[in-house]
C-alpha cells in the first residue's frame, strides 16, 4: 500500500540524482520510512542548493512527484490546473493520502478535497500550526478598520475550509491542545505532539552531571529566547522579566537568538532600561547538532507564547538539559506546572521572573526539572511519535474497512 505526502516543503535533485531536502524535513522523511515503506511524496520542485537542501535520499527510498513552485498567489492560480492534473495522474483511490493543512500554498488542502470528490477513503490531514488563532492576534493589533476586516473575512474563509476538510476525513491529526480542543467535534480528530528529537539527541546522564554540578556553584542563571522576533512569539516579555531580575538583584544573562520585524523595537527596549549588559542579541543558529550545542549553554529558555500551536523547542530545550518557562496555555500541555517545567501567564513578565528566581534560588529544583523533562522528551521522540501515528492509522483504517 502507498503512503502518500502531500506538502508545500519543496524538494531538488543532486546532480547524480538524489533526493535532497532540508534537514528537518529528512529527519521527518527518514521517520515516516522507518514505518511506512512505500512512501510518495508530492512536493514542489525547486532549484537544488547544497545549503539549502543538505539531506539526501537515494532514488528508490523515497518516491517525489515534482509540483510546481510556487512564488506567489498569482502563479498558484495560473497553475492550479496543472497541480489538479498531477494529482489526477499518479493518485489512486487506494493510497493512504496525508495531507498538509497549510494555509499557503494550500497544496495539502487542495489534495485533501481533490481526493475526496476522487473517491479516496484514506485520508488525513494534518494540522500543526494555529493560523486562526494568529490572524485573531493580528486582528486584535491593527488599527486600521480596513485592515481588521480584510483579516477577519481570511479567518472566516479558513475556518470554514478547515472545518470542512476535517468533517470530510476519516482522520485528522491536530498538534497539542489548543487545536485539539477547537476541532475535536468536528470529526475523528487525534491530538498528537510534534517532536524533532531523535533518541540519539537526547543528552546523556553523564552530561547532565556535569551540567548540574556547574550550574551549583555558578552565581549566574543563564536564560535564553529562541525565536523569531515578531508579536506572537512575545518577546517583550522575556526583556520586561529580565528588567524585573535585575531589579531584585538577581544575577541573570539573557540571550536572544533570533530575527524579525521587532528586532529593532527590543533593542531600545534593551537600553531604555539599562540591561545591555545582561542582554545579548544573537542571529538564529541552524537547526540540528550546532543549535543543540548552543541550548546546551543555558539553564532555562523563555517561551512566552501567545499563539496557539505547540513550540517544537520545547522538546529541543528538554533533550539539553534546558527547564522550559512558558506560557500557561492549552499548547503547553505536554508542560505539568512544577514538575518538567514552570508554566505563566504570558501577559505578565513578573510570573516568569518569580519563576527564574525561584530556579536561582533553589538549585535542587532546578536538577527536578531537568531529570523530569528529559523522561518527558524520551516518551516524545521523533521516532516514537512516528510509531504512535502509525498505530492510530492502522486502527482507524482497518476499522473502516470491516465496516467498525
Amino acid at each position: 500500500m502507498r503512503y502518500i505526502l502531500v506538502t508545500h516543503i519543496p524538494f531538488a535533485l543532486t546532480p547524480d540524482g538524489a533526493y535532497a531536502v532540508n534537514e528537518l524535513w529528512g529527519w521527518d522523511l527518514k521517520a515516516h520510512l522507518d514505518v511506512f515503506s512505500n512512501l510518495h511524496v508530492f512536493a514542489p520542485l525547486d532549484l537544488y542548493d547544497q545549503n539549502k537542501f543538505p539531506y539526501t535520499f537515494p532514488k528508490g527510498s523515497i518516491y517525489f512527484h515534482p509540483l510546481p513552485f510556487l512564488k506567489n498567489p498569482i502563479q498558484f492560480f495560473i497553475k492550479l490546473p496543472k497541480i489538479l492534473h498531477i494529482f489526477y495522474r499518479y493518485i489512486q483511490e487506494d493510497d493512504i493520502v496525508h495531507s498538509t493543512g497549510t494555509p499557503y500554498p494550500p497544496l495539502g488542502i487542495i489534495a485533501n478535497i481533490f481526493c475526496l470528490f476522487k473517491g479516496c477513503k484514506k485520508r488525513i490531514i494534518v494540522f500543526d500550526a494555529d493560523f486562526i488563532s494568529d490572524l485573531e492576534l493580528r486582528i486584535n493589533s491593527e488599527k486600521r478598520l480596513i485592515r481588521r476586516l480584510f483579516y477577519f473575512s481570511i479567518k472566516k474563509i479558513y475556518s470554514l475550509i478547515f472545518k470542512f476538510c476535517i468533517k470530510t476525513s476519516p482522520l485528522t491529526f491536530v498538534v497539542g491542545e489548543t487545536l485539539y480542543e477547537r476541532y475535536k467535534n468536528y470529526g475523528n480528530v487525534v491530538k498528537i505532539y510534534a517532536s524533532w528529537v531523535k533518541e540519539e539527541d537526547i543528552v546523556p546522564s553523564t552530561y547532565l552531571k556535569e551540567k548540574i554540578e556547574d550550574i551549583s556553584k555558578r552565581k549566574e542563571i543563564r536564560l535564553c529566547f529562541a525565536a523569531s522576533l515578531i508579536p506572537k512569539k512575545n518577546p517583550i516579555c522575556a526583556i520586561e522579566a529580565t528588567k524585573i531580575l535585575k531589579e531584585r538583584g538577581i544575577p541573570v544573562t539573557l540571550h536572544i537568538l533570533g530575527k524579525g520585524p521587532m528586532k529593532r523595537e527590543l533593542k531600545e527596549l534593551v537600553e531604555k532600561y539599562d540591561l545591555s549588559n545582561c542582554i545579548t542579541f544573537k542571529d538564529p543558529v541552524p537547526y540540528g547538532k550546532l543549535f543543540y550545542d548552543t541550548l546546551k549553554k543555558y539553564d532555562a529558555i523563555l517561551i512566552p507564547n501567545l499563539s496557539g500551536e505547540q513550540p517544537r523547542i520545547i522538546f529541543d530545550a528538554l533533550a539539553n538539559g534546558v527547564t522550559v518557562i512558558g506560557s500557561n496555555i492549552k499548547s503547553f500541555s505536554v508542560i505539568s506546572n512544577g514538575v518538567n517545567g514552570i508554566l505563566c501567564n504570558p501577559r505578565d513578565p513578573r510570573s516568569f521572573a518569580h519563576a527564574v528566581e525561584k530556579l536561582y534560588k533553589d538549585k535542587k529544583f532546578l536538577e527536578k526539572l531537568i531529570y523530569a523533562g528529559i523522561e518527558t522528551v524520551r516518551e516524545n521522540t521523533i521516532q516514537s511519535i512516528h510509531k504512535k501515528r502509525m498505530q492510530i492509522i492502522n486502527n482507524t483504517f482497518s476499522k473502516n474497512e470491516r465496516g467498525i
